[in-house]
């Protein structure tokens, strides 16, 4: 009667349970009673809100190196499958010797438990698996290498723990063959947890947390701020005081880090040589952070993790309607500044082929001069009809100046565009004393013209000439990687699993906006040349710019047409 008392309480309560029947190995080789540290102990309440809401739980983990978060997922396996019968638990590892190590973990804790609450093991294979139980009600757990997944998946899996998910080779036999074993039943558990890493898993574990944290699926998002873990300080000495980089007076005045913090990040460095990129995808302050590239990132970090202040939702947001601008909360374009009089704007297209399947076609529209981000369109269309989504947008910005790309699909929008649009970029020469134009129309991408619209960006970027406000955007440039082939040859392009549609037009806006800025000329130089794309733009300068109209009033004009 005591035993099964004894299990009720420790199946209800799993933070009791770890107190007082699990040990774990500390890094001193010494075994102790497993107390939750400061990172665990918030993992610890969402387990109990989430069987309270949901049942079960859906935990996905985005951590940094070392805070135990693979010890307190075991714990949690073990709490399933040591005490309670027909339960089958499945923990995958990346490779051999964390299979061992997990699976050493589990013996730990069996071996650990009072004699009165540990079950009978009625089979062990050294470093994989081990059968508790009755024979009737026997519970098994299996831990696995993750290239060798279908082993796992012979059963129903109710426990399924899986370690280090970014280091997977093949993410795909996990959609494939795992995740349709898996018991969906009240109960049962699902762990996904992964520091980042740049590889196939990658992709995929980055995928789950972004779909978890936009509330898409059951699972509960959960991202490890190293700074909270005791072992992540180094006490001051008496009277000691640091003195703090720029960088480090934001981590102290944004995060919270403690001087403790900032003296141990110091150290951690340090250890790494500098390398100040690799600690960050180690210890990252922020998501966004760990899943930049290592030694690839085409514009500087600190700026970006900057600009991310800004980012906030878009003021209004419309559909293009024909030649009519409606708001619509769903609509592809996003305002976060409308037009103002007198002032003068430039637009950068992206131009996609039209099918989903492919990349989007996108729109950037920046002020002139002050070079800020005002709106932003995304969406699949044909690349002729694109042009009137152009023309659209650009009427309502007052005439803006509107840059699609022409290569590949862009020159079926270019052509269309002529036909219903004046204020078209002017292609100029650049290698000559001051820039000439040309008889051609558009932005032209090719290895030359990408540099330097990269390097232009780089500038704007660093010396904090330009500010973004887009979320999409952001995250773009947080993935635009910078890459050298073995020839030396320097490109630009999105990291694996990301895109750069968004980017891409937001590269061309911002440069062919400064090609305009007549200011950083004297009037003397540019005369001959202005005044030839003078005569191009005049008819667009006078025309009457594009006023946006609610669905009433587009209701009320056109009529019931249902």
């Amino acid at each position: 009667m005591r035993r099964t008392a004894r299990l009720l309480v420790y199946q209800r309560d799993e933070e009791l349970f770890f107190k007082d029947q699990l040990q774990i190995q500390t890094k001193a080789m010494t075994k102790i009673r497993f107390q939750p540290n400061p990172v665990q102990l918030p993992l610890m309440k969402l387990v109990r809100e989430q069987k309270k809401t949901i049942g079960k739980i859906r935990l996905i983990i985005f951590k940094c190196r070392q805070p135990g978060i693979s010890t307190w997922s075991a714990g949690l396996v073990a709490h399933k499958y040591l005490l309670n019968d027909n339960v089958y638990a499945f923990t995958i590892a990346q490779d051999k010797s964390t299979v061992a190590n997990i699976f050493k973990m589990h013996e730990i804790f069996y071996t650990g438990m009072d004699e009165d609450i540990r079950p009978v093991q009625l089979y062990h294979t050294k470093g994989t698996e081990t059968v508790v139980g009755d024979v009737s009600t026997q519970s098994r757990l299996l831990v696995g290498e993750a290239k060798n997944i279908n082993v796992g998946t012979g059963m129903t899996i109710h426990v399924v723990h899986a370690s280090e998910c970014c280091r997977y080779p093949y993410p795909q036999q996990i959609t494939d063959s795992l995740i349709p074993a898996l018991s969906d039943a009240p109960g049962t558990v699902r762990i996904f947890e992964s520091t980042a890493f740049p590889a196939p898993g990658g992709v995929w574990f980055k995928s789950m947390c972004e779909r978890a944290m936009r509330g898409e699926t059951e699972y509960k998002f959960h991202f490890v701020e190293w700074w909270r873990m005791p072992e992540y300080q180094i006490p001051l000495s008496k009277g000691e005081k640091l003195k703090l980089t720029e960088e480090e007076k934001t981590l102290t005045r944004r995060h919270g880090l403690a001087m403790e913090n900032i003296k141990w990040r110091r150290m951690k460095i340090a250890d790494l040589d500098g390398d100040v990129e690799t600690f960050r995808q180690s210890y990252p302050i922020t998501f966004d952070e760990g899943w930049q590239i290592k030694g690839s990132t085409a514009f500087a970090r600190e700026r970006l993790m900057e600009m991310r202040e800004f980012i906030r939702p878009p003021i209004k947001t419309f559909s293009v309607f024909q030649d009519r601008l409606i708001e619509d909360p769903e609509g592809e374009l996003s305002v976060w500044f409308e037009p103002e009089p007198g002032k003068t704007y430039d637009i950068g297209a992206d131009v996609g082929g039209g099918s989903d399947i492919g990349d989007a076609s996108t729109v950037e529209v920046v002020e002139r001069y002050s070079l800020r981000q005002v709106a932003e369109w995304r969406g699949f269309i044909d690349p002729v009809d694109f042009a009137y989504t152009l023309a659209t947008i650009g009427r309502y910005y007052n005439n803006a100046q509107v840059a699609p790309e022409v290569e590949k699909f862009g020159m079926g929008t270019l052509g269309r565009l002529q036909q219903i649009y004046t204020n078209i970029f002017v292609w100029r020469k650049r290698d000559t004393i001051v820039p000439e134009f040309t008889h051609q129309l558009g932005w032209a991408t090719n290895h030359t013209s990408k540099l330097m619209i990269v390097a232009f960006a780089r500038h704007s970027i660093w010396h904090r000439k330009v500010q973004v406000y887009s979320l999409a955007l952001w995250e773009e440039l947080m993935h635009y990687s910078h890459d050298v082939t073995p020839s030396g040859m320097h490109t630009y392009n999105a990291a694996p699993g990301e895109t750069d549609d968004i980017v891409m037009a937001w590269l061309i806006a911002l440069q062919t906006s400064d090609d305009e800025n007549i200011l950083k000329w004297t009037e003397q130089k540019i005369e001959l040349q202005q005044s030839r794309k003078n005569e191009i733009a005049e008819e667009a300068y006078r025309a009457q710019p594009l006023t946006a109209v609610s669905l009433r009033e587009l209701s009320e004009e056109i009529g019931d047409w249902k």
